[in-house]
């Protein structure tokens, strides 16, 4: 027996853009926040290919908005949740690297 969910009804075209957009603007703020860290770091006296500053590049290319898809039966719920926890990750990596660079410039 094959069971197949989709995301169909009313509201699914509106849930589905809505997972799109969310996905998109966590990606959006986790490129600005790993960009910005890499500023500071570099400001403070870091190296640019430090592994606190290439562990930002892992956070960029392995979030959810580019791999988990809003066309399946949770209509966007899983790329919701994903890139949510993820911006979240991300912020913590970002709030962290920025006070590890600050810290060690005050040595």
């Amino acid at each position: 027996m094959l069971l197949v969910i989709a995301c169909s009804g009313p509201g699914a075209a509106e849930a589905i853009a809505r997972a799109w957009l969310v996905g998109y603007a966590v990606l959006a703020g986790t490129v600005v926040g790993v960009v910005a860290t890499a500023m500071i770091r570099k400001w403070l006296g870091s190296r640019f290919r430090s592994p606190g500053t290439l562990l930002g590049l892992v956070f960029v290319l392995a979030h959810p908005g580019f791999w988990c898809l809003p066309i399946g039966g949770d209509c966007g719920g899983a790329r919701m949740s994903l890139s949510a926890a993820w911006g979240g990750l991300s912020l913590v990596y970002v709030l962290g690297a920025s006070l590890s660079a600050l810290v060690a410039s005050r040595r």
